[in-house]
């Protein structure tokens, strides 16, 4: 019975110092460290990029308290939602989020959409590349269509969700040149990566800095990119645009919080990730891996979601994955 009392008593001075610390602001906040939680495996684009933010907040001394990452990958960013949208109110979790998740939201492999969080901000927008092995006979993205078409056995994308960008874009090229291939999905972009590497599918569609490493590395080929021009860091390589193919909407990469954290913790956040975008790390993170910086505070971000959500129901029916 005492026992009973003591961890009753634990509690409830746990929760009284966790209201306490989020009513008092930035006053004490953060006291303890910060967990960021990536919805897909290690190596994917959100992985790298989160573990690269929690790295560069840490060196440039922004968050005065480490902030460590833990992946909860599954069901299409399900696993990793449902795990934040539990810790309500507490202000130590950010959550990586992006069209992932307002896509398994629409299609039902999560009952939480991102409003049903915290919108924290949105830092920038993807564009996705066409990758085959550097072993493989296509040299020109036509070369890949036109193999498809003629092919005996069905070529195969390599992709980490069904209602990723990735898939999107595949669609989208599909629909547009009456290319042929199946989709076939892993956990992250890196494995999606590592299968074509094997030879054991055709094509990725990835972001770039799922792949930079390995172009540097001489094995993989870009085919062509996503976006309204070519990439400074690969000038030779084409846009879908160019190739006369229409792009899906655009990803992006953004941070949410647990549902029902005071607004000032929300302030404390927005001012900590606008000092990390002055960073150079970031700007050159930014160039690196082909991103284009998009900055959104939480009340910008909530509308965006807002607006873009039937925009993404409506390219997911046209796929067959709504119905």
């Amino acid at each position: 019975m005492f026992g009973r009392f003591v961890i009753m008593a634990l509690a409830l001075l746990a929760s009284g110092v966790l209201a306490a610390e989020c009513q008092s602001g930035t006053a004490t906040y953060p006291s303890r460290p910060i967990e960021m939680v990536i919805h897909s495996a290690a190596g994917g684009g959100s992985d790298l990029m989160g573990r690269m933010i929690a790295d560069t907040m840490a060196k440039e001394k922004i968050v005065s308290q480490p902030i460590s990452v833990v992946n909860k990958p599954g069901g299409s960013s399900a696993v990793a939602t449902a795990y934040v949208y539990e810790k309500k109110g507490n202000p130590y979790y950010l959550y990586t989020v992006t069209t992932v998740h307002v896509a398994a939201s629409l299609k039902g492999d999560s009952k939480i959409k991102v409003q049903d969080l915290t919108p924290l901000v949105s830092l920038a927008a993807d564009s996705e590349s066409v990758v085959v092995s550097a072993k493989s006979p296509y040299k020109t993205l036509k070369d890949l269509i036109d193999a498809s078409k003629k092919g005996k056995s069905k070529m195969a994308q390599a992709g980490s969700s069904l209602t990723g960008s990735d898939n999107r874009t595949g669609f989208a090229i599909r629909k547009a040149t009456g290319a042929d291939w199946e989709f076939v999905s892993y956990k992250s972009g890196g494995e999606a990566i590592t299968a074509v590497l094997g030879g054991h599918n055709d094509l990725c569609i990835s972001n770039p800095i799922e792949v930079v490493e390995q172009l540097r590395a001489g094995t993989v080929r870009i085919l062509s990119i996503t976006g309204a021009k070519r990439l400074e860091i690969w000038p030779d390589v084409p846009t879908l645009t160019e190739l006369g193919i229409p792009e899906p909407p655009t990803g992006f990469r953004a941070y949410a919080m647990p549902p029902g954290v005071p607004p000032e913790t929300v302030k404390y956040w927005e001012n900590a990730f606008q000092k990390f975008m002055a960073t150079q790390a970031w700007k050159q993170y930014v160039k690196e891996n082909a991103l284009t910086e998009v900055w959104m505070d939480s009340k910008t971000f909530t509308n965006y979601i807002n607006t873009a959500a039937p925009k993404f129901e409506s390219i997911m029916k046209e796929m067959g994955l709504l119905k």
